[in-house]
């Protein structure tokens, strides 16, 4: 018995047994770090490696095994769904509306899921999308609470239960709300903050969009759906792709075409996770989809030949450091692309700049 082959002749009962001890260490783990952030930073650094290949290999068990630690299941019986209904549709699940313990949650139910099918992809998808963001916690990272099981009104034997964002998905709620200069540069900020984190952490997310940008009853953003993510030095080559509509418009030129860096197959890396960014900077600004004149073919084909939106086309004015960084995020070499903790310190600094103008004008009227 070696390897994951030889893990999937276990029986069920010791495979949660072995997710259930991986799991039981990685929350330890994530404890020291939390209590050694005044340790020294070599110290601080082995924890931190430890706990990635500690997430990694937790993700890869429960991927292959289509499993999840039992600390991950919901009560069922606190979940409540609104109706059989759903209130989004999408091309893997479908979002219900719900409530545990009094307070509405979303709840996510893969399409034709089958817990005993696990040579189904989605259902893989479905365990990866729970397990790699274990342990993460950020303001701006739509984190899972758990995993709930046969509720009622729900197609589907598992469900991902989500916190519920009342303004939906950042295109939606654009065009409910005439927001602002200084409301567009909010939205910027609080994105860069959760994929700077994100990538921290060494997770890709492999799929930005406007539909995976969700906005809280505040008016905050939350990066969603990690169908796609992946880890940054990940060596597994994936030609797994967004199946939403209109969403390859928002993918880096060498994830469409992976000749362009000389490969046959790719995965999603930090540097496709910044392109997507620029994209999704020249939507949020521009408010209209990347090449939107286009068929998805036609932008298809641009984006591979390096080409990007033409800053005449935006329907309002994009400021200059802006269109600087999404020219920068448009690089046709990833390795030129910015980071996005560069980006979020950039950003930060110029949202203070504007705040302490904005302040120095009341003032001075007074």
């Amino acid at each position: 018995m070696n390897g994951a082959g030889g893990i999937s002749q276990l029986i069920q009962d010791d495979q949660v047994q072995i997710l259930d001890f991986v799991d039981e260490i990685l929350q330890d783990e994530l404890v020291r770090a939390e209590s050694a952030m005044h340790t020294p930073v070599s110290s601080k650094t082995a924890v931190q490696e430890f706990i990635k290949l500690l997430r990694r290999l937790l993700v890869r068990l429960a991927e292959h095994l289509c499993l999840l630690p039992s600390t991950m299941y919901l009560n069922a019986g606190s979940i409540d769904a609104a109706g059989p209904w759903a209130v989004n549709y999408g091309a893997y699940g479908d979002i219900f509306q719900g409530t545990i313990t009094g307070k509405i949650v979303a709840l996510k139910g893969l399409k034709g899921m089958r817990t005993n099918n696990n040579n189904n992809p989605n259902v893989q998808r479905f365990h990866r999308e729970v397990t790699i963001l274990r342990g993460l916690r950020h303001d701006n990272i739509c984190v899972p609470w758990g995993v709930g099981s046969k509720i009622p009104n729900i197609p589907s034997e598992l469900c991902l239960v989500l916190p519920w964002y009342s303004h939906g998905s950042i295109d939606k709620y654009m065009q409910r709300t005439d927001l602002s200069r200084q409301g567009i540069m909010n939205l910027v900020c609080g994105i860069l903050e959760g994929l700077s984190y994100l990538h921290d952490e060494n997770v890709v997310h492999g799929d930005l969009h406007p539909g995976n940008i969700l906005v809280d009853e505040i008016g905050h953003p939350h990066l969603a759906d990690f169908g796609l993510a992946n880890f940054g030095d990940s060596t597994y080559a994936s030609v797994a792709v967004s199946a939403r509509p209109g969403a390859s418009r928002y993918m880096a030129p060498e994830i469409l075409s992976p000749a362009l860096v000389g490969k046959l197959f790719i995965h999603h890396t930090v540097e496709s996770d910044m392109y997507s960014l620029g994209q999704l900077f020249w939507r949020l600004y521009s408010g209209s989809d990347p090449f939107a004149r286009e068929t998805e073919f036609q932008a298809t084909v641009a984006i591979t030949r390096g080409e990007h939106p033409a800053r005449e086309e935006s329907a309002s004015d994009i400021p200059d450091e802006m269109w600087k960084i999404m020219e920068e995020c448009w690089s046709i070499k990833p390795d030129l692309r910015p980071t996005a903790n560069v980006l979020r310190l950039k950003m930060r600094a110029t949202a203070e700049q504007s705040t302490e103008a904005i302040v120095g004008k009341i003032l001075g009227a007074r």
